[in-house]
Parts: structure tokens; sequence; C-alpha cells
């Protein structure tokens, strides 16, 4: 069902039942979340289809005793199970049933595949026990940098990939990803703890240690000799190790602007060779370098706290959802009457969220459009096309965009050029007031990713993935699987037209995370400049008066005592 050496995109359909229960689509949703991270960069699609099993090729069939889809044979059902059968329409292909007598033993199946699929073993096997592991905590997700302590380089590289031969080596690269929530202002960056080592040079040249961030230049050190120029070899040689390496430590603050949601440090040994002329060039090509695998980064220091909406952010890393790596604080609100276009979208875009996190959405809970309110306290991603979910209808006046068949409306500030810079800070642009409201008619089928504060909970958000026709909510699911699209979506709004998104952005209105008391009133004022105007004259009146009547307190002391 998926190949780690098929470098191509993962396209696998899930087959349900005509309607399937909101809990069996949880389960579906854990499924695929898994499938999405196995794929990582790969990328990962699921094409739902109810009550037909794909003719060519590989699928998963979820079925309960109540709800089995058409065209597969079901075993007798005993208890969560799960089971590899022949697909019967192709001698070539497989499919992989997730199986439960009720819906809760299948999504307890589907939990024990995503967990435990390294135990699973023959063609079948039935679930006895499955023991509820320890809750996830916010931002403990594995593909992302731990947040509570230092990580070191040998978490996040192997040990073997951080050491280089000769002078043409190849860079050394650590890769990594950052909870995307981090907050830098008026800080260093990101510090790091850099050990490394390399084979001293036989008398002073240009040879250097250059670091990058993303293929942008962040330092260079220079590697030593044996004679170096200050006249210390003994202190350098007694640094010597035996394999014949100097041991160095430096310390770096990475600055957070050149981090993005991917990033990758990487690390050059330029080694310089001094030419002696004709016949006397005998390169020995026996150097050597590495960068220790107990140097560490550390963000525990930096606090969480992020303006939305922001779907750069989103796009890049799923958050806010992907802020529990299980999804546990998100829904997925489906309208009253899903088609397979919907399932479809809702499917992918779990693929997308495991991808972000590495963790399968074992948390996540799906609902439809009339029992939203139960859904109120957690964070909402909303799909559907503006004829079958009702609550693009109800929530109009909050979103940036409404595509109600060819009638379409929208909330503008500006086109992508003003928020190109959003990833660096550039909170500026954010802040931009709404400018115009803009509504046309048009025949074309367009897509649109919106956020939004939720209505129903202050602090909480909305993505909603909307389209005037079904096949429009596949094209968004197309731009967010494409790594070259989605770097085009940004702001609170984006739209999708054929192969064209533009990014618009509305005005900016909530924050979300916690500051220590201190930074939030240092930051808080820091963008309201007037309010700080105010505070210092009032302040300067209060100490203006406090003075005036100590003074005067004073006189009048000095004038009883004069009277006596």
């Amino acid at each position: 069902f998926f190949d780690r050496r098929d470098v191509g995109r993962l396209r696998l359909p899930f087959v349900f039942a005509g309607a399937p229960s909101l809990a069996t689509l949880e389960a579906a949703g854990t499924v695929s979340s898994w499938f999405g991270a196995l794929a990582g960069y790969r990328g990962a699609s699921f094409a739902a289809t109810l009550n037909q099993v794909p003719a060519q090729g590989n699928a998963v069939v979820f079925a309960t005793n109540e709800e089995k889809p058409a065209g597969v044979q079901v075993p007798a059902i005993n208890g969560p199970s799960i089971a590899v059968v022949p697909n019967p329409g192709d001698a070539n292909a497989k499919l992989l049933l997730v199986m439960g007598r009720d819906s809760a033993e299948l999504k307890t199946a589907a939990r024990a595949l995503t967990l435990g699929a390294r135990a699973l073993s023959g063609q079948s096997a039935t679930i006895n026990k499955l023991e509820d592991v320890a809750p996830r905590v916010p931002y403990d997700a594995p593909n992302w940098i731990r947040s509570d302590r230092p990580v070191r380089f040998g978490e996040l590289a192997e040990v073997r990939d951080l050491n280089v031969s000769g002078y043409n080596p190849d860079l050394v690269r650590v890769n990594f990803r950052l909870p995307p929530d981090l907050f830098g202002w008026r800080t260093k960056g990101i510090p790091i703890d850099l050990k490394y080592r390399y084979t001293p040079r036989p008398v002073v040249d240009k040879s250097t240690l250059n670091i990058n961030v993303s293929n942008q230049f962040l330092r260079a050190y220079p590697l030593r000799s044996v004679k170096d120029q200050d006249g210390r070899a003994s202190q350098l040689l007694a640094k010597v190790l035996p394999d014949g390496s100097v041991p160095v430590s430096e310390h770096i603050d990475l600055p957070l602007f050149m981090l993005p949601a991917h990033s990758q440090l990487q690390f050059h040994f330029y080694y310089d060779y001094l030419k002696q002329g004709a016949c006397k060039d005998v390169l020995l090509d026996n150097v050597k370098g590495a960068i220790d695998p107990d140097s560490t980064l550390n963000i525990s220091g930096l606090p969480h706290f992020i303006a939305l909406p922001d779907l750069a952010v989103f796009g890049n890393s799923g958050f806010p959802f992907t802020r529990m790596a299980d999804l546990s604080e998100s829904a997925v609100i489906l309208p009253d009457k899903p088609a397979a276009e919907d399932y479809s979208t809702y499917l992918t875009l779990m693929g997308r969220m495991g991808e972000s996190t590495g963790y399968p959405a074992t948390g996540v809970a799906v609902s439809v459009a009339a029992q939203v309110d139960k859904q109120s306290a957690r964070d909402l991603l909303v799909i559907g096309t503006t004829q079958s979910q009702p609550l693009f209808t109800q929530w109009a006046e909050r979103m940036p965009v409404s595509l109600g068949g060819n009638e379409k409306r929208f909330s503008l500030t500006d086109i992508v050029s003003t928020v190109a810079g959003w990833w660096n800070g550039a909170d500026g642009t954010r802040n931009r007031p709404l400018e115009a409201r803009m509504s046309i008619s048009s025949a074309s089928t367009d897509a649109a990713l919106s956020a939004f504060e939720s209505p129903l909970a202050s602090g909480r958000s909305v993505v909603a993935v909307t389209s005037n026709a079904p096949q429009g909510l596949l094209a968004m699911t197309e731009v967010l699987l494409d790594p070259d699209q989605v770097a085009n979506v940004q702001g609170s709004l984006a739209l999708v037209r054929g192969k064209e998104i533009d990014s618009l952005a509305a005005q900016q209105n909530y924050y979300v995370g916690k500051l220590p008391p201190w930074t939030y009133v240092q930051w808080w004022l820091s963008q309201r400049p007037l309010a700080m105007v105010l505070m210092i004259g009032g302040s300067a009146l209060l100490l203006a008066a406090l003075l005036f009547l100590s003074l005067r307190a004073r006189a009048a002391r000095r004038k009883r005592g004069e009277g006596k």
C-alpha cells in the first residue's frame, strides 16, 4: 500500500459503504494521516469511493456489521481486526480491510494499525486489547523540534551523515521543523551550541567552516593550523584528539526570520591547499571534518504566540490543528449530506496533517454542520461547497469570501504582493484595514481556502475549504500537496482559479498563545504607539501632581514652624 522506494505521490483509494458513520470517518482519518506520515515529502491523496472497489490497484476498505461496502467479500467480524485480501478485480493488487463489529471497534482497529503496525504479521489479525497511550501534550509532534529541552544534532541526523572527508566534501545537513508559532521578538534567535572537529591545517591558509541555514549564509569560522597566526601552536596541539582532529566549541544565535517551515542547517568544510610549484603539488586527500552529535539546538526559552489568521502556517504545517499531534483539539465539519468529494478532501487533508506531525490523527472529531455547536471548544476545519455546507451562509459575515454559484463576494485589503513578507514578521501588512467589499458574477469554478476566528469560541480558529463546485475542493487539495504552489498560500484567503493562486488579506483580529507578562506589556505597547504616548503623558502628570502635593505639604509645615 506504500513503498518507500517510490518517490511519486501516494494515491490510495478508501472504500466505504454508501453512508459511512461519523465514527467510521474518524477511523479513516486516523489511517489516512498515518499513510500521509509514511509518505512524507512525496505527498498522499485519498480518493473516497462509496460501495465500489477500484477495478485496479490497491485500496483500503472500512467495514462493520452494519456498513459493508459492495464489491468485496468481508469475512466474519469477531472484533477489531485487520486483514489483507486480494482485490477481486486485480490479481496483482490487495485490499487492506479495517474491520469491527461496530464503529467503536472499527476505531480501535484503526488505532491498532497506526500505532502498532510493527507488531502486526500474517494475512489477518484480531486486536484482543489496546490500552490507551499517555495523552499528547502541545507541541510534542515527533516531526517537530522538542520545545521542553535542548535537542541534540544526533537526534536530527544519523551520526555517519555528520562526518565528511576529502578536499571537496559534501555538505553536512541537519534537517528540522519548528513549531510555526515561536515568538522571537526582541530576542537574538534560537541558541545553538555547536561542537565540531577537523583535521588541522599544516600552515595558515583560507580554510573555513561555512554555515548556512536553508541556503542562506549565516557565518564562517576559520580552520586554524598547527602553527596558527597567534603563535599558540602548543595550546592547539594540546587539544588535538587521538584521531588527529581539533575539537572546537562555538555558540551561534539562529535568527527566526531565516527559518522556513522546513529548515536545514548546512555545514561546509572548505579546505584550502598550498600551491608549491611544478612537480611539488602532490595532494594527499586525507582531511576530515565532523559535526559533533552532542551539538544542541534549544527553543525551550521561546514562547508560543502568533497572529492569526495566517494560511501560510496552515499550508506549511497544518497549524493550529497540529498544535496537538493527535489533533485532539480539532474537529472536521462536513455538510449534513456529504458527497464523495467531501470525504476525499477530508482524508487528503488528514494525510497532510500526518505528514507535518509524523503522528496519526487518533483524536480528531468528525461532525456535520447541524451538530457544530458540540465542537465549539475545538479548532474547526470546515469542508464543503457553498450549496452543501450551510455554515458558509451562517458565517458569511465573518468569512472573507463567499462563492455562491455564479455570485461571488470578496472582502479585500490587497493582493499577495503586500503579504510576501509575513513569514519574516512584517506585521505592518497583517493589520491592514479592510479596503473593499466586492461582488461579481462569473461562471468559473473557483475554490477558496479562508481562515478566521471561530464564531463559537474566542481564540479558536476556523479554516474553511470551499468551492462553488465539488471538483473545486479537489483542486484545493492539489494546491496544498504541491510544494511550489503551497508557497503562494498566505493571508486569510487563498483563491484557486485553474492553475492560478491569489492570496488576499483581510484584517488581522486575534492572537493565539501566551507571552510572559512583562514581554506582553512591552509587545502590546510596541503595537500601539499612541497608547504609549498617552501612558507617558499620564505618568508625567501623575508624577507632577505627586511632586506638587509633596512640595505644598512641605511649605505648609515650614509655615507652621515659623508661626511658632
